[in-house]
């Protein structure tokens, strides 16, 4: 055998283009992102309809082996049980057999020793293995006597003990053939750490201990950050699964790239007999709001949501990657049918914010730029395809109403934990800079057109006190914030009810022994508390409730849509005026709100009737009265007829639409001078016509 020695060459080392190509790998590794545990995460995460039954069908193999684990077998019988249950996992089963199927630990010996040297497959064409087993069976033999050995009285030993020659066998006749069934000792099984070692060879993730049809609402569902995904695990109940088997749903799932043909599930939102959201902002101070926190892998079938009871909505969540770009969720576009939820959304008068959130571990990686700021513009006021509505809007309002937009207004939900005061100081100017982007002012205000909405963890709040999340820094950026919204419990953490109203008052009592009074009352008109009301008493939500409307600007509810208990609580607590009223009072109350509920959400129809139908009404009598038609067409009932209508649909429209019940007073004022008009009008015309032949 020939043996080659490496000399050590200086010169080669020294070469100049070894040196430049060493120099451009530490140039451009130089702050990239240390991946976790090493690896690079995948791009993203997707549970397809194949690999949904792919997991289903392995799952139930594996079931099929760990019934196998330690039981004593001879080889051949516990090949012929493996060998059907390695076929749907691989082309070559004959392959895996020996590294499956191990003999059985002698005394005193170590079953590790016995586990196969190399757990890789060979590279080579399937072989058959069972040659070497040899199972005799005799043709006329019953299975009693399979265990039994019957000599021929012909081949009897003699009794001198002589064993004759084979030239005297010959002679002898044959006695009956008869099959010898010797049975194979159990020396064989199937342990756990060869399972493994297929496992491993086969590629194949052990989900066996997670219930695989709780994954089914997830078919489809694109996610491009893993924490997302963990969420939308606990949401179809696999809330309490060890983080080990977070890590193998993880891996099941991961993906390097879409696959081709995927599209985004569409969000199907159906009203309930409700009406418009009534919150208006007050004129000194920020609206209590009711806001809900809708994941986008809850789409799929419709899904009743009651719109009275939210002035917000926010859609959770858009990913903000290390590469600081943002990537939507598939069902996030600006066509019908994917934003039907919108135009629904707005019908109701229901705000909705997009929320970005990041990885918990690339806070470091991010950059707080102008880049970032032109992608959360473009995201927020990207507009909508226009609906028939839509179009004439701009001449319905005069030019007044603003154009549909993806958002009304953007979500922060971002780890900041690990940045360093001077990344801290970048992040305040970004904040305001994001302000004055989306509303042309730094400053909030409960009108703006685009809120600007941050998410901060309760618990860095009151207790960790690190990273950017501290009092100091809210107050710092309050004047740029529309709406702080604290998560007690919610996408952030899962928290039991004792502990979720424990942390509101521990909350308020830290705002509460803030030196700047001021300070602090200002971070109150914009805190909202997130919660989630799940499977509690009734008083447990109501208190919740009372806690976070009497101590804070409202409240914040995850996930959407609510359940049903927790559904009428809140429209209990939010529809308090109506359960005062008693006799004719509330039947006239109920009447009204059972018209307005119709009239509200349809205000835009009302509104582009009313509109035309005025300008009909016009024309029509300015060309009567000018004699431009011929007063055969005139038609007083008819005229009368319509113009009631029109009164009608206007006086509804002054107390259900909200916009016009603000103006009712000057309003009211217009239109008695109208009439007052009219009426001198008409008598003018009629002095006139008295005149005529």
């Amino acid at each position: 055998m020939k043996y080659s020695m490496t000399v050590f060459d200086p010169i080669r080392l020294l070469d100049p283009t070894r040196l430049l190509i060493a120099a451009l790998m530490v140039f451009f590794s130089w702050g990239s992102v240390v991946p976790v545990n090493g690896q690079s995460p995948p791009n993203l995460y997707l549970l397809t309809q194949k690999d949904f039954e792919l997991l289903q069908a392995k799952t139930a193999l594996l079931l099929q082996l760990n019934d196998l684990l330690d039981a004593p077998g001879s080889k051949p019988a516990l090949r012929a049980q493996v060998r059907p249950i390695l076929e749907p996992l691989t082309r070559v089963p004959e392959s895996y057999l020996d590294m499956l199927i191990v003999p059985l630990p002698r005394k005193g010996q170590n079953a590790q020793s016995l586990q196969p040297q190399n757990t890789t497959p060979p590279d080579q064409t399937k072989r058959d293995l069972s040659s070497s087993d040899q199972v005799l069976e005799a043709p006329n033999t019953t299975p009693s006597e399979k265990n039994t050995a019957t000599y021929g009285k012909e081949l009897e030993p003699p009794e001198d003990g002589k064993i004759p020659s084979s030239d005297e066998t010959e002679s002898l006749p044959l006695a009956p053939t008869t099959t010898i069934i010797i049975p194979l000792p159990a020396d064989h099984t199937v342990t756990s750490q060869s399972l493994e070692n297929l496992k491993e060879a086969l590629n194949i993730i052990d989900l066996t201990t997670i219930p695989i049809a709780q994954l089914k609402p997830l078919v489809g569902i694109v996610f491009y950050q893993k924490d997302a995904l963990e969420k939308a695990l606990e949401m179809v109940g696999l809330a309490n699964l060890p983080k080990e088997d977070y890590a193998k749903i993880d891996a099941a799932l991961a993906k390097d790239d879409l696959p081709p043909g995927t599209h985004g599930v569409p969000i199907q939102w159906n009203e309930s007999d409700c009406g418009c959201a009534q919150t208006v902002p007050a004129n000194n101070r920020f609206q209590e709001d009711t806001i809900g926190f809708y994941p986008y892998w809850s789409a799929g079938s419709p899904q009743p949501i009651d719109f009275h009871l939210f002035s917000r909505i926010q859609y959770y969540t858009h990913t903000l990657g290390t590469d600081n770009r943002i990537r939507s969720p598939l069902n996030w576009k600006s066509a019908p049918p994917y934003s039907n939820f919108i135009a629904k959304a707005h019908k109701y008068r229901v705000r909705l914010d997009a929320v970005i959130s990041n990885e918990q571990w690339s806070a470091r990686s991010l950059q707080f730029g102008d880049d970032l700021v032109e992608q959360i513009v473009s995201l927020v006021k990207e507009e909508v395809h226009p609906n028939a509505i839509d179009v004439l809007k701009p001449y319905v309002s005069f030019g007044q109403s603003p154009v549909r937009t993806m958002a009304d207004g953007v979500t922060l939900h971002l780890n900041l934990r690990r940045l360093d005061k001077a990344a801290q100081q970048r992040f305040t100017f970004f904040i305001a800079q994001l302000k004055y982007a989306l509303s042309g002012s730094k400053l909030a205000t409960p009108s703006d057109r685009f809120y600007l909405n941050l998410m901060v963890p309760d618990y860095y709040f009151t207790e960790k006190n690190e990273g950017f999340y501290t009092l100091e820094n809210l107050i710092r950026i309050s004047p740029h914030i529309n709406k702080f919204i604290i998560t007690i419990d919610g996408p952030e953490t899962f928290r039991e009810p004792s502990e979720t109203l424990e942390s509101l008052k521990k909350i308020r009592t830290v705002l509460d022994r803030h030196t700047d009074v001021q300070d602090a009352d200002e971070i109150l008109q914009k805190l909202v508390p997130l919660v989630t009301l799940r499977d509690q008493k009734r008083t447990t939500m109501e208190d919740a409730f009372d806690y976070s409307e009497w101590n804070f600007s409202g409240i914040s509810l995850w996930p959407l849509p609510l359940k049903p208990l927790v559904n009428q609580v809140a429209t209990d607590r939010l529809d308090l005026e109506g359960k005062t009223l008693r006799g004719f009072q509330k039947w006239a109350y109920l009447q009204g709100n059972a018209i307005c509920n119709v009239v509200c959400p349809n205000r835009w129809l009302v509104r582009t009737v009313l509109f035309f139908g005025a300008w009909a009404l016009l024309i029509y009598m300015t060309l009567i009265w000018t004699y431009v038609l011929s007063r055969t067409w005139y038609r007083p009932t008819l005229v009368l007829i319509l113009f009631g209508a029109w009164v009608v649909g206007f006086l509804l429209a002054l107390v259900c639409d909200p916009f016009w019940k603000q103006q009712q007073n000057w309003i009211l004022l217009l239109f008695l001078g109208i009439v007052v008009l009219t009426m001198a009008i008409l008598g003018i015309n009629k002095k006139r016509m008295g005149k005529f032949p």
